[in-house]
């Protein structure tokens, strides 16, 4: 599995691997080998299935607290932030990028499924607008960047991109010998540049450097043809 946070004793957050089984649950539906990987992956890491909080990811800017009074699953949700103790968070990605937020002063912790149109609609500056709001330091928040879609891999055609990207359809994302028809876009750029827009030191953003597109140790939907119905589930908390 991968790990983030490894340094913090009170943090547990890790990212599911291929060999764990399909994590995603389509929609509401009840997917029962999914659902059932999921309870394995929890016993994996010793934690109860019944503590965690799925977002229902589903593209959105939307950001929810998790109090102790916590749903099981939050639909039309795509971050996560919680103060509380045993209450973990969850999603899923295959190519999107699991952002994971821990505020050691506050105790405060969030996490973000950071897929394009999440991205460029401000899923990161909402999420850390929303642990500043519950009592988080902007200048005091860690943040890791699980594996993702790299950029050699991300592609669009160029009227989608225009349309789609906005003040990122611009040479700082885009790598250079990109054609009309396949423009390659940095996301993980944009991500770190929204991070630091928001105030967040550089010193405190890491990124994994890993791409689920070309490392087969994780599931990619762009490998698939864009038709993958399997993705690894990323799970966050405090002890």
């Amino acid at each position: 599995m991968y790990k983030f946070f490894e340094q913090y004793d009170d943090v547990l957050a890790v990212m599911s691997e291929k060999k764990d089984g399909n994590m995603k649950i389509r929609g509401m539906q009840k997917d029962i080998d999914a659902i059932e990987n999921r309870k394995e992956f929890c016993k994996k890491i010793n934690i109860d299935y019944k503590r965690v909080a799925n977002a229902c990811v589903t593209h959105s800017d939307v950001v929810e607290v998790v109090d102790n009074n916590y749903k099981h699953y939050y639909k039309t949700v795509d971050a996560l932030a919680t103060k509380e103790k045993d209450v973990f968070l969850s999603i899923t990605t295959a190519d999107c990028f699991p952002v994971v937020m821990y505020e050691p002063n506050a105790k405060i912790i969030a996490l973000v499924h950071a897929g394009w149109r999440g991205i460029v609609t401000k899923i990161i500056p909402n999420t850390l607008a929303t642990m500043e709001r519950i009592g988080a330091d902007l200048k005091k928040i860690k943040i890791e960047v699980g594996p993702g879609i790299s950029q050699e891999n991300f592609d669009f055609g160029f009227k989608e991109m225009l349309k789609e990207f906005g003040k990122y359809n611009q040479d700082r994302y885009i790598v250079k010998g990109s054609t009309i028809d396949k423009i390659k876009i940095d996301l993980e750029q944009i991500i770190h540049d929204q991070i630091i827009e928001c105030e967040v030191d550089n010193n405190n953003i890491k990124t994994s450097g890993l791409c689920t597109f070309n490392n087969n140790d994780f599931f990619s939907a762009r490998r698939h043809g864009g038709n993958s119905f399997s993705a690894m589930i990323t799970i966050v908390g405090m002890h």
